[in-house]
Parts: structure tokens; sequence; C-alpha cells
């Protein structure tokens, strides 16, 4: 019997890698994700680096005449004249005002402004803008910082003008102690890591768990296996097995690449720390290995209950999104419950979290989620070993 399963195993293995396209494509996921995650942290470390100059539509700037200066100090330009200012500050305010970036934001000074800043009224400044754009929200913060602390500023003088000490007025000082090390710090960047290791077992094992069922079927290879004297349970394992490597190699090949990768950002230019090493990368890739054979027996079900093989390509994308949005509804949920730690997929997610952190692995709960993996795997051979000992499964009807 063993040597019958080594022998349809090599028979799964020879067919995944004869199409040269189909294994390539597998494994591009291990060079795309790693790819995306350095852009992502280059792109990071760029705007940590610089500050975006931006202009802004200026209205009633003759009521307020230093606030051009005042917000060009903190790279923000008017497209409006600038009273006040010298010639010279001027033309280097235009020049500098060509080059910036339009934010679409408008910022209208009121007609009173001066008169009530005498009278020690509230002044009112309008931010225009459409708040529902999130690439415009950060500019519009960074405008509001410079009216935030001009108006501290003036506060504290008109406090001092009329002998009262400015600290009277914050009666609370409240001081702020990160006590995150860099690698914690690290761990909330990064993790989108698991995502991409995670999606590496599933997408790397979807044409070959296509190919292995509905496409020996209407192949009609799948009638002559089982026309051999072999059990329908050891074809199923072999196939399982086989489909499985590739999502095991996948996720190798992505975790590899990501130590690579990590070795040539420079994440201590945003205050980061991170050691990602071969040794837990290891780690890393000896847990995906019971959701490898989970994603396997998943793809292979829903592919031998398809009755086409279109049918089958467009079920199975359903099981690559399941990686991609679990733990993106969890981080967006912002659920944190202990059991998600002891189921599987989920549970490897958040071992690979708590591995970039640098928190101490829960191993019972990683031991339970592993065993979970594999008693779905086991339950999924179980499905299409039954499932092949009818026609309807053998035909797709």
């Amino acid at each position: 019997m063993m040597r019958l399963f080594i022998h349809l195993l090599r028979k799964e293995w020879l067919d995944a890698i004869r199409d040269k396209r189909a294994f390539t494509a597998a494994m591009a996921i291990a060079v795309l994700g790693p790819g995306m995650f350095a852009m992502s942290l280059m792109t990071a470390v760029d705007k940590s680096q610089s500050v975006e100059p931006i202009k802004i539509t200026l209205e009633g700037s003759e009521h307020f005449p230093s606030l051009a200066g005042l917000l060009a100090r903190q790279e923000i330009y008017s497209d409006g004249p600038s009273h006040e200012l010298s010639d010279e500050l001027s033309h280097e305010l235009s020049d500098k005002r060509n080059n910036a970036v339009d934010s679409k934001i408008t910022v209208t000074i009121d007609s009173e402004f001066a008169e009530h800043i005498n009278q020690s009224e509230p002044a009112k400044i309008t931010i225009k803008a459409d708040y529902s754009d999130k690439s415009i929200r950060p500019r519009i913060d960074r405008i509001k910082r410079v009216f935030d602390n001009y108006s501290a500023q003036l506060g504290a003088m008109r406090l001092m003008i009329r002998g009262i000490v400015p600290s009277v007025a914050q009666p609370i000082n409240v001081v702020e102690r990160d006590t995150s090390s860099a690698q914690s710090r690290a761990g909330f960047y990064l993790s989108m890591m698991s995502t991409f290791v995670l999606m590496s077992v599933f997408v790397a094992s979807t044409n070959v768990a296509i190919d292995t069922s509905a496409g020996e079927r209407e192949r009609n290879s799948l009638e002559f296996l089982l026309a051999q004297p072999v059990q329908p349970i050891v074809l199923v394992m072999a196939k399982t097995l086989n489909t499985a490597f590739f999502g095991i190699v996948g996720a190798g090949l992505t975790l590899i690449l990501m130590v690579v990768v990590l070795q040539f950002v420079p994440l201590h230019l945003i205050g980061l720390d991170f050691d990602f090493s071969l040794w837990m990368a290891f780690l890393i890739w000896l847990a995906m290995i019971p959701l490898a054979m989970f994603a396997a027996g998943m793809q292979l079900v829903t592919s031998f209950l398809a009755k086409t093989f279109k049918e089958a390509q467009s079920y199975i994308t359903l099981t690559i999104m399941l990686p991609m949005m679990l733990p993106m509804i969890i981080l967006m949920g912002n659920i944190e419950h202990p059991v998600l730690g002891w189921l599987p997929l989920t549970g490897q997610n958040l071992l690979i979290s708590d591995f970039i952190k640098g928190v101490d692995v829960n191993m019972l709960a990683l031991l339970v989620s592993s065993l979970g993996s594999l008693a779905l795997a086991w339950l999924c051979v179980m499905v299409m070993a039954r499932g092949l000992k009818s026609e309807k499964m053998i035909l797709g009807l």
C-alpha cells in the first residue's frame, strides 16, 4: 500500500510540474507579496523623511496679512497674493508654490477677523474641503495644527498682558511615555506580513488543486485512475499531500524573500528596529504546514464539487479571499477574543503577529489550532474519498 501511495504521489508531482506556466504563476505570489511589502515600507520611510509641500486657496488674506508666512514655514503655500511680504520673500514663495501639490483646500478668513482679535473675541477661519477624500485629511490636519499653535501662542500672550502666568490656564499637564519596544512598534507596521504569508499558502496551491481534480475529470484521466486497484482514500491523500506541498513551498519562498527584503529597508529612519531572522522565518514556516494541508483539502473539495473546470476556478477564488479577508475583518473590527488564537487560520495569523512583535507565543493554542487545521484537512479527505465512490462526483453530474 505504501509503495502504491508513493507511486501515486510521484505521478501527481510530475503532472503538477509539467505545466511550467501554471507552476510559475503559482509561485508568483512568493515574489509579489514581499515586493509589495517592500514598496509599502519604502513609501512609509520616504513620507517620514519629507514633508509634502501643498498649495491651498486663500481667501481674505488681507484680514490676516501674516498668514502666508505662517503657513509657508510649514510648507503650505497660498495661490493668492501675499500681503506685507518683501519682494524677495514673495518671489521665493512663488517658486515654491509652483512646485507644490494642489491640496484642493480653501481657507477663508472672516472679514471681521482683525476686529475680533483686537477685542479678544474668537476670530473665525473656515476650512473648506472634501472631507470624504482620505488623501486630503492629513493635509487638513497640517493646516489645523498651524492655526492651533498660533491660537495657543496668542492666548498665552493675552494672559501675560493681563499679568497672568499662561500655565494657570493649563492646570493638568499630561505626560505620555511610550513603553513599547522598537520590536513591538515594528509589529504594528509589519502586521501585513501575516496576510502575505497566509495568502501564499492558499494561492501557491490553487492551480495544482484545480488541475488535479476538475482538470483530470475533464481529461477523463480520473476515471482511469479509479479503474486501477487503488482505494479512493489513498488517491485522495496523494492529491492532498501534493497540493499542500506547493502551498508549503510558496510560504517558504515568501518568508525567505521577506528576510532578504528587510535587510535593505532602512527601518531605523522611522524609529523601528526589527530583526526578522531566518530562524524566526523557519518557525513560522513550520506553523504553516498544517494550514497548507487544510488549504489543499478545502480547495480539492471545492474543485471536485464543481461541475466544470471554469466553475472550479470561480469557486476557488472565494477560498483565496479567505486568508485575506478574515485578518482584515479582525483588524478593522478590532476583534480581540482569546478564542481566535485557538482556531485554524486565525491562530496562525496571531502567531505571526506575536512573532513579529516579540510577544511570547501561546504554544498550547498553536498546537490546538494546528491540530484543528489537520482535522479539517482529514475531514476534507474523507468527504472526497466518499464522493469518489459515486458517479456524481466522478462525472461532474
